[in-house]
Order: structure tokens, then C-alpha cells, then sequence
């Protein structure tokens, strides 16, 4: 990658978009943490992967909170590119 390049993309990086790049970085991180309790607490994943833990109560509380903090962030990630959302989608399903 060019060195210039990723210097102009660094410094535009700035007020709204560096919110939305927070934003959207912590919503991923979160996506991640909820994928990988849900594989720890599941009865079936792990056993399937040929994998044996013990439950875990710690993880299944984990797994619940982070799916508590994870709804209301992603309400606000669609609310706040709802404009875009609707524009794709009327893009997609229109007849052509």
C-alpha cells in the first residue's frame, strides 16, 4: 500500500468518521465476543468439534451480558445508516 495514500486516508479520518469507525470497531469486537461465548456455552458445538469443557456458569453469564449490550448497539448501527439501508434496498429490489 502506498505510503501517501494511507496518510491522506489517516488524516480524513476525522469527526463523524472517526465515531462511526469507533463505533463500528466496538459493534465487530462485540459481534466477535458474542460468537465466541456462544461457541463456549453451546452443548453441541464444541463436543461436534471434538472438543469437551465443562459448563461453565462465568460463560453463560458472559455470553448473556454481552448479547444485552449488543442488541442496543446494533439498534443504533442501523438507525444511524437507515438512510443507506433504504437506499441499497430500493437499488436492489427495483425492477429493471
Amino acid at each position: 500500500m502506498n505510503y501517501e495514500y494511507t496518510q491522506t486516508a489517516i488524516w480524513k479520518i476525522t469527526g463523524w468518521n472517526t465515531q462511526k469507525y469507533y463505533r463500528d470497531s466496538l459493534l465487530y469486537l462485540m459481534m466477535i465476543f458474542v460468537t465466541f461465548t456462544g461457541i463456549l456455552v453451546s452443548e453441541a458445538a464444541l463436543p461436534l468439534l471434538g472438543f469437551t469443557i465443562e459448563s461453565d456458569s462465568f460463560w453463560h453469564i458472559m455470553h448473556h451480558n454481552s448479547i444485552n449490550l449488543l442488541f442496543p448497539m446494533l439498534g443504533i448501527h442501523l438507525a444511524l445508516h437507515g438512510t443507506w439501508i433504504v437506499k441499497i434496498s430500493k437499488y436492489i429490489f427495483s425492477s429493471e
